[in-house]
């Protein structure tokens, strides 16, 4: 876990030029709204290809992080959003990695986890995936085809793809994601890094 967060902490710096560079190859952020059975978090797709780590690191500069999938509901709302824009095939990172603390990589065991520290429960994995195909594959992507096949498969971290952030941070325990709140004024953001300033201040939120 230290390795990645290293490696992370250090495409930070990188991950602001990316910005910058992906913000008309992207699609606007969309909410997964509890009144359609979603958990409220906003998705967004980013069509710069990056690294993971890059990709990752992007996406903590806007507050975010890689996509995590709980459930199939999850996973089917992520393979929406990184197919809002047509493609035959698509590959684009979620925030599926292998835990490089875990000596054992024998698949389809090998100590997977999401970027948010969560375990994997869910599982999305195409048929014979995770498999260490060329070598030791520590870092999970999503496919999704226009025959309507997707699914996640192991590769290395280096590789390019697009990505799918998401913002489910609730920095004042209101039940509101900060991503929403931000953009909608309901909380102030003056610096747009999309975390709402009271939380950055330390001080209690006001709506309005």
């Amino acid at each position: 876990m230290s390795t990645l967060r290293n490696s992370i902490q250090a495409s930070v710096v990188a991950g602001a030029t990316l910005i910058a560079a992906s913000a008309s190859a992207q699609a606007p952020a969309v909410q997964w709204k509890v009144s359609e059975g979603g958990n409220g978090h906003w998705y967004q797709r980013i069509g710069t290809p990056m690294s993971f780590n890059d990709a990752q690191g992007a996406a903590i500069l806007r507050s975010a992080h890689l996509a995590t999938c709980a459930d199939a509901g999850e996973w089917g709302r992520v393979v929406g959003v990184a197919a809002a824009l047509p493609q035959q095939e698509l590959y684009f990172w979620v925030g599926l990695y292998q835990n490089q603390v875990v000596t054992d990589f024998a698949e389809p065991a090998g100590g997977w986890r999401w970027v948010d520290g969560t375990q994997v429960g869910f599982s999305a994995w195409l048929p014979g995936e995770p498999n260490n195909t060329h070598g030791v594959e520590d870092f999970g992507h999503g496919f999704v085809s226009s025959s309507g096949a997707n699914g996640w498969n192991d590769t290395f971290g280096r590789a390019s793809f697009v990505s799918v952030i998401e913002w489910s941070a609730d920095c004042n325990s209101d039940g509101i994601v900060d991503y929403g709140q931000c953009h909608d004024g309901t909380l102030a953001d003056f610096n747009g890094n999309n975390t709402p300033d009271c939380c950055e201040r330390g001080d209690a939120c006001v709506v309005g």
